[in-house]
Formats: structure tokens, sequence, C-alpha cells
């Protein structure tokens, strides 16, 4: 198969990321991994080439970013609640804006930015992401975290022509979820009787 090009996926160890990796491998693609060098390899297929950094290295970064056509943008601190929101903070937003600064020096010619549902307004109706939270109103430093680099995005593509387009995926549930990912230990949680959960169905 000829390859299409070189895609740099950061986030490919965690459960969303290493779907995106395989599929791109499927798509023809080159797939480069920027990966932390305690990262667990169980989600990275073994077709990556793998460069180890963090999205907060800017080195690293800028070295996974070379010859790269695409950028997925997959990494980030996923926890729902965090004692301390620094280390949050520190890679949802201050590593999105390494990697994205650094794919516009790269001169890379399409990002695809993961973000997340806690950036929509709940209270709308219908909500759509169209439909932004304000940041004084995102609740707890995940959430936040979320908001502030989406925003971050957004002003690059308006302000400094980042091509980028935002996807804001919900609660990622399936196979290959080996850790879990927070929403999947909600789940097995409820399904080994762990946690109270029920269905409310309605017309």
């Amino acid at each position: 198969m000829v390859s299409r090009g070189t895609v740099l996926v950061t986030g490919a160890s965690g459960f969303i990321g290493g779907a995106v990796a395989r599929g791109l491998l499927a798509e023809g693609f080159c797939v480069r991994a920027l990966l932390r060098a305690s990262s667990s390899r169980g989600n990275v297929p073994q077709d990556c080439e793998i460069v180890e950094g963090d999205v907060t290295d800017r080195e690293s970064v800028r070295r996974a970013m070379t010859g790269v056509s695409t950028l997925f943008h997959l990494a980030a601190n996923y926890r729902l609640w965090a004692p301390d929101p620094e280390p949050v903070m520190r890679v949802n937003v201050s590593g999105t804006e390494i990697v994205m600064r650094e794919a516009l020096r790269a001169g890379v010619q399409r990002v695809v930015h993961t973000s997340s549902v806690a950036t929509l307004d709940p209270d709308s109706a219908p909500c759509t992401e169209f439909n932004r939270l304000i940041p004084e109103r995102a609740i707890g430093a995940y959430k936040l975290s979320k908001v502030l680099s989406e925003r971050l995005v957004e002003g690059m593509i308006r302000d400094e022509g980042l091509p980028a387009v935002i996807v804001c995926p919900s609660a990622p549930l399936g196979s290959g979820d080996v850790r879990p990912t927070p929403t999947g230990r909600i789940v097995r949680e409820a399904m080994r009787g762990g946690m109270p959960a029920g269905s409310r169905l309605s017309r």
C-alpha cells in the first residue's frame, strides 16, 4: 500500500487516540505517535512510529512534528476530579498551545483538535457545538481546562490561520478501554454492583 503521508497523533496511548491511530493506519497513512516514556503501549498499534516526548515539552513536540502533513491532537489529562488542578491545566491548556504553535511553525496542513462535550452549554436545547460554555460555568479543573484550550484553538484559527477543526466527543465507551477511562470506570463499577445505576425511558 502506498503511504498517504505522515500523521502525528498525540495521545495514541489513550482509548480514543489508539482507535484513531488504528483507523489511520488502515487508511494507508504513516502514523507517528508522541508518547511519554512512562505511557502504556497497550493501545498503541505496532506499526506506529514512536517519538518519546511530552506535549508540555516544546522540543520533543517540534521533533515529532517534522515532516508531518496532518495532526490529530488527543493528548489530555483526563481526570474528572483532581485534588491539584495544576497538572490538568498544564497538559490540557499549556500543552495544547505548544502543540498548536508547533503545528503552525511546521506548516502542518490540517489539524484535528479533540475537545470535549464538556465545553458545551448543557442548558441549551438543543445543545450543539455553537452553544459554548463560558469558563465561569465550568465545574472542575478538567472541564475548565477543556473550555480554555478550545477557546485557545478557536482564537488561533481566527487570528493566526491555524488550519484546524474541533471535535467534541462525549463519553468514550467500548472495547479497548484498558485502563479504563473515567467514564469506562463508571460503567464497569455499575455493572459490578459497586455503583447504583438505573435508566429512565420516555416516549
